[in-house]
């Protein structure tokens, strides 16, 4: 699972820069945020699941602050 965190976080920070495609980043960035809360208990796999975890919080913040002004731009 700290793999699983580790890959969507990756592609969750590829992904938020791209102008409307960036709420999949965002989901995907959740999803990797679950993975990673669930497999930091594991001594053995404790640093990649933070790094999926610390990749997944950047992903949904940046994704976030990106996404929100299109979004609100596109409904005026």
């Amino acid at each position: 699972m700290a793999l699983a965190s580790t890959i969507l976080g990756v592609l969750a920070l590829f992904s938020c820069w791209i102008p409307v495609f960036g709420w999949f980043g965002v989901a995907a960035g959740f999803i990797g945020l679950c993975m990673g809360i669930s497999s930091i208990m594991d001594p053995w796999h404790r640093q990649m699941a933070l790094f999926g975890l610390v990749s997944c919080l950047i992903a949904i913040i940046t994704g976030l602050v990106l996404q929100i002004p299109l979004l609100l731009a596109m409904l005026e």
